[in-house]
């Protein structure tokens, strides 16, 4: 009983909620303590209307450029791919963190290509590790990484779609790795994408760009290229229940370097995993996410 009175008491100094809005149960216990004062850390479905800008709190933040940092990691709501004439709602466009998973929604009912552009581009919700292949700091001490220097690279995650995208959205799942020809890229630095589809939904790839099955010990990819673009793709539509993959980059990219795709000199930069949206409304939670690179988590 003292300890739970010493809690109550930190919690009243600590819960942004006015004393009076607080409502006490006689059932309360340690591990309920949050419920019963009436603060349930869920993200809100529906935020309410707020500026064109919305931003909530450091655990939930809603816009075009909203970001959330925590540890080597960087959640961004990326919607780099509206053009500003674009209708999209600002307040639906969110990404989360709170204990134990983190996340993002998305609604993007009404798209629109770039001015001179035939296609439209995607928007990417989607947690960061490294340097942005045009330049800054980067997130984590391990990246930057020389190609030549990776002894062992793995991926996996666990997640599940808390709002399932409708069968006639377009959006995939996808991890995207960044590669530069530098430690300290800058907008001018040529770059190579390398991107792992988890899953998509009526996203459709140039069957003309489409190369041969590629497997990196747990997966078998469909391998599509172009220019400095590669993307492997499990075609498997997203679906409901926890979900957990594993991927070996450095086989792929090994790969690519034993057919003079890469250059084992160059450096691997960034590694994002997000969706890529280009008509789709949703929401994902990532309940465990790890990046290895020579048997160091980072």
């Amino acid at each position: 009983m003292i300890k739970h009175s010493v809690l109550i008491a930190l919690l009243l100094m600590l819960l942004p909620l006015p004393v009076s809005a607080i409502n006490i149960s006689g059932n309360c216990t340690a591990g309920t303590l949050l419920k019963c004062f009436g603060y349930d850390p869920v993200v809100p479905d529906h935020p309410g209307t707020v500026s064109d800008t919305p931003q909530y709190s450091s655990t939930f933040k809603c816009g075009k450029d909203q970001v959330i940092d925590f540890g080597s990691r960087r959640l961004s709501t990326n919607l780099w791919g509206t053009p500003s004439e674009e209708d999209i709602s600002l307040n639906d466009n969110c990404v989360f963190k709170y204990p134990g998973y983190f996340g993002w929604s998305w609604s993007r009912k009404n798209p629109i290509a770039f001015q001179g552009e035939n296609n439209t581009a995607p928007i990417y919700p989607s947690v960061g590790t490294g340097t942005d292949p045009w330049g800054g700091y980067s997130t984590s001490k391990y990246l930057p990484v020389r190609i030549m220097n990776i002894s062992l690279f793995t991926l996996d995650v666990s997640y599940y779609y808390a709002a399932l995208p409708s069968p006639s959205d377009s959006v995939n799942l996808a991890y995207d790795i960044w590669i530069t020809d530098t430690d300290k890229p800058n907008p001018e630095t040529p770059r190579n994408e390398v991107m792992i589809w988890l899953n998509r939904l009526n996203v459709p790839m140039p069957e003309d760009k489409r190369l041969e099955d590629v497997s990196d010990g747990y997966n078998t990819y469909r391998q599509y290229a172009w220019e400095n673009y590669t993307s492997f793709i499990l075609n498997a539509a997203p679906s409901s229940g926890t979900k957990y993959h594993k991927a070996n980059p450095k086989r792929l990219i090994d790969y690519l370097v034993a057919k003079g795709n890469l250059n084992k000199a160059l450096w691997i930069s960034k590694i994002d995993l997000g969706n890529e949206v280009w008509d789709s409304s949703g929401k994902i939670e990532i309940i465990n996410y790890n990046i290895k690179i020579n048997n160091i988590l980072i």
